[in-house]
């Protein structure tokens, strides 16, 4: 087999691999995979969500030997980027469309790489340090993972009510996903952790209308959820606005905002136009992006496409009584993973579930083979099969 399978290997099936009790390498599974590996037959890729499960595991030998596991693996550099930064790279290519030669794809190559870095650190450190305190050497990218599953469950007190909430800051474009977060500044990671698990451990009596109310509602909410994450990912992406600048020629798209004539485009206001052709200052400039992010968010594959499996999944969470198990931070990471390898193993249903219709979607497109399976031992008859055929 010339070129290597990659493969991605969820926390809940890489438990099979690395357990709590037997040292990674001596398992039937661990040897498997190290010798496909090491043969050239498969190529494991870990994702910023692989990294933050295993940190939040409270078992510190068990958390180190997946840990082990996991970074041996891949090798200590075969690391998905942060889920923010593909969205924004999708948002780039969709104005080098329109405006072809005006972006440059070096900041975001560069800020991938760095996103990369960071939870290839975090890994190492897992693996290196049995006791590492992962929440004080990475609180910026373990607590949001907690305080998704809060966020999820303050939904689930009232489901109607907060859901008709959401929707109409979201159609006034006042959900702020960052504000949410920063309320939460005052908590310690560990009351957070606390708080999390009674709330996750919790069945919530839900009223069906507030299902009645997500269905007839739910393309606004993936509309608006898609703008919102846009710009949640501009915000984080962009933090230092110089990799925006020279990312996009601005003031260049400000002079042929509508090349192709189209009728739906919405023109830019007067002032602006006047601003951005007289010694524009950033906050003209960032006029502009927010221009930019209203024009595309409705085109982009990413996020719409997670958010659409997103919102089915809430319905089905919200039938169930139960608050998603992975989060949507989480889910966004697993769909990046589930793209980029061709074979995707996890045992959490609803994951499975949604990573098996980003399938069906986007092999339609792309002609790519992917397969998602629930256990090692349908990988194992996967990479059979595979073999068989070369």
């Amino acid at each position: 087999m010339n070129t290597p399978l990659k493969v991605y290997i969820d926390t809940n099936i890489l438990n099979d691999v690395a357990p709590k009790d037997k040292p990674w390498e001596t398992t039937r599974w661990g040897k498997y995979l190290l010798e496909l590996s090491e043969n050239g037959t498969i190529e494991v890729w870990a994702s910023p969500g692989n990294c933050l499960e295993i940190a939040l595991n409270s078992n510190y030998n068990h958390r180190n030997n997946m840990a082990l596991a996991l970074n041996t693996l891949i090798r200590g550099q075969r690391m998905m980027p942060a889920y923010e930064t593909a969205v924004i790279e999708n948002f780039l290519v969709n104005v080098e469309k329109v405006w072809p030669g005006e972006v440059a794809y070096g900041p975001i190559q560069k800020l991938k790489k760095q996103s990369q870095q960071i939870y290839i650190a975090l890994l190492g450190q897992l693996a290196a340090l049995k006791d590492y305190d992962c929440r004080a050497g990475f609180p910026g990218i373990i607590r949001p993972k907690i305080i998704t599953q809060i966020i999820h469950a303050d939904l689930f007190e009232d489901p109607k009510a907060k859901l008709a909430m959401r929707l109409n800051q979201l159609r006034d474009k006042q959900f702020d996903q960052e504000n949410i977060f920063a309320s939460y500044d005052q908590m310690s990671t560990e009351d957070l952790q606390k708080l999390e698990q009674t709330l996750r451990e919790k069945t919530y009596p839900v009223d069906k209308s507030a299902v009645t109310f997500l269905k007839n509602n739910k393309q606004e909410f993936i509309e608006g959820y898609s703008n919102e994450e846009l710009n949640f990912a501009v915000n984080q992406v962009f933090e230092y606005f110089d990799d925006a600048l020279f990312s996009i020629q601005f003031l260049n798209i400000s002079k042929k905002w509508n090349p192709t004539n189209d009728r739906s485009v919405k023109p830019l206001h007067p002032d602006l136009v006047s601003r951005l052709g007289n010694n524009p200052e950033r906050g003209d400039i960032a006029a502009l992006l927010n221009a930019l992010q209203d024009r595309f968010y409705s085109k982009l594959g990413t996020p719409k496409m997670y958010y659409t499996i997103i919102v089915n999944e809430l319905e089905k969470a919200l039938n169930m009584g139960k608050i998603p198990t992975g989060g949507l931070i989480l889910d966004g990471h697993h769909a990046i993973a589930a793209m980029n390898v061709n074979y995707f193993l996890c045992r959490d249903s609803k994951l499975l579930s949604a990573v098996k219709t980003i399938y069906k979607g986007v092999t339609a497109i792309d002609g790519v083979t992917r397969e998602a399976m629930d256990s090692m031992s349908e990988f194992e008859r996967k990479i059979k099969s595979a073999l068989n055929k070369k």
